[in-house]
Order: C-alpha cells, then structure tokens, then sequence
C-alpha cells in the first residue's frame, strides 16, 4: 500500500527529501498509513540505500496531500491546467514528503 516515489525524491550527500506514496484514494486510510512509523521508517531506509547515512527526519513532514493520477499535485496540476484545474483535478492517491539529514553521531 506504501512505496516511495524515486521519480519525485532526491537523496544528496548530506540532505534530501523522500516522497512515500499510499496507493487509495480514501482519505482517511491514506492518513493513516502516510502517517505511520512506517511511512517515516520507508523513507529513512530509501535514504540510507541512497548513501545517507546515519539518515534521520529533518523538520516537518509535508502532506499528507492529494495527488491525480498523472502523479501531479495540486499545484503542478495548476501549473498544466490553468483556471481549469478544478474540472481535471482528480484525487487518485496521497504522498508525503519526507525532509532527511545525515545524522550527527557523537560519543
């Protein structure tokens, strides 16, 4: 039900952003599971095979927030349809965007 979004995320060498994915258009089960432990642990884990590492959260987490089935949020949909967004906007799914850092390590 969860999977992270590669064509949307971006993992550098010391910072990055992970976008996880819940495949349902259900609002409240998106929620549910977008705002898992195991959402949170799916994006460090993609950090971590990405190279960042020790990764950790950095800040808050953006969304949950509706995408179509294009992948487009709300804004890139704007972006497309202009004042027509309204009429072509439709919900498929919901994302996160998960901030990561490399972790400090101290002794």
């Amino acid at each position: 039900m969860l999977r992270v979004v590669p064509e949307k995320s971006y993992v550098g060498t010391e910072k990055g952003s992970v976008v996880i994915e819940c495949e349902t258009n259900d609002v409240h089960q998106a929620h549910e599971h977008l705002q898992s432990i195991k959402a949170k642990k799916m994006a460090l884990d993609y950090a971590a095979q990405k190279g960042l590492v020790p990764p950790s959260i950095n800040g808050n987490v953006q969304g949950p927030y509706p995408v179509n089935e294009e992948g487009q949020d709300y804004a890139e949909a704007f972006e497309k349809y202009g004042l027509d967004v309204n009429k072509n906007f439709k919900i498929s799914k919901y994302r996160i965007t998960v901030p990561v850092c490399r972790s400090l390590i101290t002794l």
